[in-house]
């Protein structure tokens, strides 16, 4: 199955690989390699993700490489990464603010 990933995915991947290179250029090399590997599993295995409460969007799922976690979804012959993100962060979903002044 195909693998696409998402703008905002990709500039997430670009920007952690940029950071953790000005770290450790070994700590880079792993996380490049762990979503590599995370994406080929996906290729191969496209439902291995969860449903997760902290992502309430029905038809997705979220799949844990090393310290990181990977939301996609499956739509047809595609699976599309939508967001990768540390496992210490929450899920980038929509904001719902109450409309107290109905407008």
């Amino acid at each position: 199955m195909r693998v696409i990933i998402s703008r905002s995915a990709a500039t997430y991947l670009r920007n952690e690989v940029q950071y953790l290179k000005s770290r450790s250029l070994a700590a880079a090399t792993r996380f490049t390699n762990a979503f590599i590997d995370a994406r080929r599993n996906l290729e191969t295995f496209p439902d291995m993700g969860k449903e997760s409460e902290e992502l309430p969007v029905p038809g997705y799922k979220t799949w844990v490489f090393g310290d990181y976690l990977m939301d996609y979804t499956r739509k047809a012959d595609v699976i599309e990464i939508v967001a990768i993100r540390h496992g210490r962060m929450r899920p980038l979903t929509p904001t719902q603010e109450p409309d107290e002044d109905f407008e």
